[in-house]
């Protein structure tokens, strides 16, 4: 696999973000969005649903290294909500996403799709919910506004 410069960057912002996150192992705090938590290899990242890059950067790389290395058991790939204070609706996407990680890996890879795929529509309006009800069933959709009300972690 081949690796840009842009991505390489991307990497190392995300090294900058777990040098100044909250540390925590994958076991404690965080279910694998690909892979199981035995694995030989954890590889976290610290995201924005409303960062360009973030987006590039699931885009591009995380949606080929989660099938090619997590789904084969070879890392677990967990995925932490890091909503930055410049964008005035990453709070609610994370709320969002960390819902949607607490209903299980399918849900989050729905919303996760979802809001990075439409980030650019969203961002103008703050309509986060009406891609998310896109992609969910009825269902899930309920369950995830339950979990939006168990979301107090994100406003630390």
């Amino acid at each position: 696999m081949r690796y840009g410069f842009r991505n390489l960057a991307l990497i190392l912002l995300i090294a900058v973000a777990v040098a100044i996150a909250p540390r925590l192992r994958a076991e404690e705090s965080g279910a694998c969005v690909g892979g199981s938590i035995s694995s030989p290899i954890k590889i976290e990242v610290f995201s924005d649903y409303q960062c360009p890059a973030c987006k590039a950067f699931y885009l591009s790389t995380m949606r080929t290294i989660i099938p090619e290395f997590a789904d084969s058991g070879k890392a677990c790939v967990v995925y932490r909500e890091f909503p930055l204070s410049m964008h005035n609706h990453s709070r609610d996407a994370a709320r969002y996403g960390y819902a949607a990680m607490r209903l299980g890996v399918r849900q989050w890879t729905q919303v996760t799709d979802a809001l990075f795929m439409n980030q650019e529509f969203w961002e103008a309006s703050g309509n986060l919910e009406s891609f998310v009800a896109k992609v969910l069933s009825k269902a899930d959709l309920d369950a995830l506004h339950k979990q939006m009300q168990n979301t107090a972690a994100l406003d630390a």
